[in-house]
């Protein structure tokens, strides 16, 4: 993998985990009861979760293009 895809990567994976790390501590300093605020934790993880991937395969996808368009281009 070439080191700019390597950087788009890790700092996609770096936003998207600021993010949930920021919206987690914003939901646990939220006045709601446990369970729903435990809920909402739950499925903005997966949210984030099934985000990332999207985002990674299109990356794996984007630089897979990149390398055969340089190998036969």
């Amino acid at each position: 993998m070439k080191p700019e895809t390597k950087q788009v990567a890790k700092t996609v994976g770096a936003v998207v985990a600021g993010a949930a790390i920021g919206y987690v501590a914003g939901a646990l300093s939220a006045p709601a009861k446990g369970s729903e605020t435990r809920r909402r934790i739950r499925h903005t993880i997966e949210d984030e979760a099934e985000d990332l991937a999207r985002k990674a395969k299109k990356t794996m996808k984007d630089a897979k293009a990149k390398i055969a368009d340089a190998i036969h281009g």
